[in-house]
């Protein structure tokens, strides 16, 4: 009977304790409900259904939430009446227009106040089915050594992602232009890539999981580099030593470095531009040099001068510069990073402009003056551009039939 009395007591504090609580939560309280969304986010794609979880908790308890599609209710005022819950929301997608809608969550507390709280979601709908082809067709997929092959097919919709396989390497896949649904690459070939016929292919994604492939070749066409022997005074290279310890397999090991690490985006749009007032090439792109410190090898770049030294060089496209240095060979060296592993290289200059890494410039913009410093017999100017560190003819890059 003892026991039972303090029980009682118990029981009845409790009860009080319970009511009185809720009552000040009921009426007093003004705190909005906590609200978690999994399964969507911001820039989601989602075809046939839209599946998600709403979860959400309140120290009195939630009332109901509602679901709003594009500022139309959808479901309104789902019951909870707890003060936490989890549910799963499944919202067919089929009969939505392909492409931006808006989805909102309205959640409300079982307070007086009637707190009430939004989670707005941007989503895209996405039913159409993928499909792709190439611009050119395969007769005109030619190209010599020592260029580029460029690749472009067209989507008819926006895309996930796009990988283009060729020659044992694959290459990203980029839009052309932003926005646009014309893709494109760029295949470098090496001087000496042996004269055949190759097999390349598309493996294309959309943003809910379908998959298209194209494939195709291209042939690669020998080209007729010509022999040229350089004279540089004796102890050129040693003279250098006195400016920079930096050699030429610094050089390569910083551009397999840079290369890898390239911007993921396109910084460049339209033909590049020779990056001198050119007056003469006095080395061609691919030419096979014959030089006493360097002995034979080839020359991966155009040489080029203008009318006087020091003249100024300037930026062959838009790109963000990433190496502000001085090495044996090239003397004081820029490279332009324009994005997706295509670099350009400016060698020889006698003064930098006022530019550092790190900063974003636009076509045209200088980057120094033309100089002879490094292993150089004259005032000139090393222009260089590499494709995933593979140097190419920088030329076939001011050509308006290549870029476009």
């Amino acid at each position: 009977m003892k026991y039972s009395k303090y029980l009682g007591v118990i029981f009845i504090s409790f009860l009080t304790w319970y009511i009185g609580n809720n009552f000040y939560l009921y009426y007093y309280n003004t705190t909005d409900p906590i609200v978690t969304i999994h399964g969507i986010h911001d820039g989601s794609f989602f075809a046939k259904n839209l599946t998600a979880t709403i979860a959400g908790t309140h120290p009195y308890k939630i009332s109901n939430y509602s679901i709003i599609i594009d500022g139309k209710p959808y479901k309104q005022n789902i019951m909870v009446n707890r003060s936490s819950f989890e549910n799963s929301v499944v919202i067919p997608v089929d009969t939505l227009d392909n492409g931006k809608h808006t989805l909102v969550f309205t959640t409300v507390s079982g307070t007086n106040n009637h707190n009430t709280v939004q989670s707005e979601h941007i989503f895209y709908v996405d039913n159409a089915e993928l499909q792709a082809g190439f611009i050119k067709p395969e007769s005109e997929n030619k190209v010599l050594q020592g260029r580029c092959f460029h690749v472009q097919f067209k989507v008819n919709k926006p895309i996930k992602q796009a990988m283009v396989t060729a020659l044992s390497k694959n290459f990203i896949a980029y839009p052309e232009a932003l926005g646009s649904l014309v893709y494109e690459t760029f295949i470098p070939l090496d001087c000496d890539q042996h004269p055949s016929e190759y097999a390349f292919s598309v493996a294309i994604q959309d943003h809910v999981g379908n998959n298209f492939d194209l494939h195709s070749n291209f042939s690669v066409t020998a080209f007729p580099f010509k022999k040229k022997t350089l004279h540089v005074p004796s102890g050129a290279l040693a003279k250098e030593g006195e400016f920079t310890s930096l050699g030429e397999k610094d050089f390569e090991l910083k551009m397999e470095e840079l290369s890898q690490n390239s911007v993921q985006e396109k910084l460049w749009h339209g033909v590049f531009e020779i990056p001198l007032a050119m007056t003469n090439i006095t080395t061609e792109f691919g030419i096979q040099r014959v030089a006493q410190e360097r002995g034979c090898y080839v020359h991966k770049a155009i040489d080029m001068v203008a009318a006087a030294p020091r003249s100024v060089v300037w930026a062959s496209q838009a790109g963000i510069v990433v190496l502000k240095e001085r090495y044996a060979h090239s003397g004081n060296t820029i490279i332009i990073d324009h994005g997706y592993g295509i670099l350009s290289m400016y060698f020889h200059l006698e003064t930098y402009a006022n530019i550092e890494v790190g900063q974003k410039l636009k076509k045209g913009n200088p980057v120094g003056t033309m100089g002879k410093t490094g292993y150089a017999n004259g005032y000139h100017l090393h222009w260089e551009i590499r494709v995933g560190n593979v140097a190419i003819d920088p030329m076939q890059w001011t050509k308006r039939d290549f870029i476009s």
